[in-house]
């Protein structure tokens, strides 16, 4: 996570926390819908945190919601990446 200047080990680890669960046709659908949304977002016991896991969710879905390198991108254009991601999941 460049963007927020540090890693953020444990909020990857909760939003991919079942990964293994499903096989690899129906992960997008299962996985993503389950574990990138506003709701295990709240999960999260910081605005730091929450931010780390809006970034890696519009990271998960940055070819659909992304007209510019993610290099490129503020932290000030998170939160509308973020809800535009949520279309895609």
């Amino acid at each position: 996570m460049s963007l927020l200047g540090r890693e953020f080990r444990k909020v990857h680890e909760w939003l991919d926390r079942d990964v293994a669960e499903y096989p690899p046709e129906l992960y997008f659908e299962k996985h993503q819908i389950k574990t990138h949304c506003i709701e295990a977002i709240r999960g999260l016991a910081t605005a730091e945190e929450r931010l780390a896991a809006k970034i890696h969710i519009v990271r998960d879905v940055e070819l659909y919601v992304l007209t510019k390198p993610f290099y490129k991108v503020s932290l000030d254009e998170i939160d509308g990446l973020f809800i535009n991601a949520l279309n895609y999941i």
